[in-house]
């Protein structure tokens, strides 16, 4: 059975990516539940290629994970994002740096390169979000799955991961996975 909710797609935009040596954009959705109470977040596409999970993130989930910070002063590494994700791909978590940098609620710490800092209304934001009109909108679950909200485990045997590259193909005639084709980040 299908647990996913109705949902709108209240944006689909680009964020760059942030990581020292990363080139390409991220392409994400901002979602809502058709009563609008709830944000997710859900990233789409990764232009330079690689393994991301497409599983639709509470943006509730985002801010418990801030909220359990000690110092809310101190700057963020994108580790600390992971936990928002059921999925256990490296790259999950820098690109919801870049996501949360490209919505202007982080920015990059101003003594390191590799850091963020809390930026802007996040309380607004959120309303602004809402308030947008948006559209409905039904995720495409994957071969063989369920498409499901991204409820954060730490035993986690399944994955949810897409990978966008030349060697997706081969990858998942190997493990069972429903992947997709993109170009790979090292131009092969």
């Amino acid at each position: 059975m299908d647990d996913t909710p109705a949902l709108l797609s209240l944006k689909l935009a680009q964020a760059a990516k942030t990581g020292k040596y990363a080139s390409g954009r991220i392409t994400y959705r901002v979602l809502a539940d058709t009563e609008r109470t709830q944000i997710f977040l859900s990233l789409v596409e990764n232009e330079g290629g690689g393994w991301f999970s497409s599983e639709m993130v509470p943006f509730a989930r985002v801010e418990e994970l801030l909220a359990s910070t000690s110092d809310s002063s101190l700057p963020l590494l994108a580790k600390q994002f992971r936990q928002a994700f059921v999925s256990r791909s490296a790259n999950n978590a820098g690109f919801l740096v870049a996501v949360l940098r490209a919505e202007g609620l982080l920015g990059p710490a101003p003594e390191t390169a590799n850091q963020q800092i809390r930026t802007g209304d996040w309380d607004a934001w959120k309303a602004g979000m809402l308030s947008e009109a948006g559209e409905p909108y039904q995720p495409m679950p994957k071969a063989g799955r369920e498409t499901h909200l991204a409820e954060p485990s730490r035993a986690n045997n399944g994955r949810s991961n897409t990978k966008r590259g030349s060697k997706a193909k081969s990858n998942s005639a190997k493990d069972g996975e429903g992947q997709e084709e993109g170009s790979d980040e090292s131009g092969s």
